[in-house]
């Protein structure tokens, strides 16, 4: 049991958190795969009718654990690295009820993509979002990529990614990419708008949510991602890049 990685429940609203600010929340194998389980659970759950994504400390979520995946460069680590996470987080999409991310603090790389796959987003008016993929020389890996263009548009969408910019809670939520800023508890005010939700049919809820997401269809981007992050993940530039963070140096690459 991974206790990074927690599952519990306020009446009909689970609360999924992770629980490792000593890493940013970087989530390492083990707590991939917890978290990938407990989404399989509550797709299970009948009595379930909202579900919240938090994380603690500083930190909303910073992705892959980078020091987890030193020296594993190999095609099979990268499609394992881009699999675990990105079957949960489509799975997360098909859930039959509000998905919502309490964006408790910054977040990095796939913590960013782990958002995009959430149905709605509150988010601390002290937090920023981190699409840092550009700077490991990777594309995104756990289908954000296709999420992303789907929630503000091609045009922000590729500016968010080939600059690799930190975005305010202001400017999230001025581009469509966040639905409410609080200065309060991230988790509070996620629960009592979870609350607000549920009072509503859950039968409407659940198809609505289904007209949203296929309105427009993710499987050609979650393809090419597949196939280009594991191209990327082998690249000698990722591998500079990861050697730099560990190294805590300015990275040198290959242009």
């Amino acid at each position: 049991m991974c206790d990074s990685v927690s599952y519990t429940r306020e009446g009909s609203i689970g609360i999924l958190k992770i629980d490792q600010p000593k890493t940013r929340n970087a989530l390492d194998w083990e707590m991939q795969q917890q978290f990938a389980k407990i989404v399989r659970h509550c797709a299970a759950d009948t009595t379930q009718r909202a579900l919240i994504i938090t994380g603690t400390g500083k930190t909303f979520i910073a992705g892959g654990n980078i020091r987890d995946q030193v020296d594993q460069y190999d095609a099979a680590t990268g499609a394992k690295l881009n699999g675990i996470m990105s079957d949960a987080l489509a799975e997360l999409t098909q859930l039959s009820y509000p998905v919502i991310a309490a964006i408790n603090g910054n977040a990095y790389g796939g913590g960013c993509e782990l958002l995009t796959a959430c149905d709605l987003r509150v988010m601390s008016a002290t937090a920023r979002l981190h699409f840092v993929q550009a700077k490991m020389g990777l594309t995104t890996g756990w289908g954000g990529t296709a999420r992303l263009v789907q929630l503000v548009g091609a045009s922000r969408a590729m500016e968010i990614l080939l600059t690799a910019r930190g975005i305010s809670a202001e400017n999230a939520q001025q581009i469509g990419l966040v639905h409410r800023i609080t200065t309060d508890n991230t988790l509070t005010t996620a629960l009592e708008w979870a609350q607000e939700i549920i009072q509503l049919p859950s039968n409407a809820l659940g198809a609505l949510k289904r007209l949203v997401w296929q309105s427009t269809t993710l499987d050609a981007g979650y393809s090419a991602e597949t196939e280009l992050f594991v191209q990327q993940w082998q690249h000698p530039n990722h591998i500079e890049a990861v050697a730099a963070f560990v190294e805590k140096r300015q990275p040198l690459f290959d242009q």
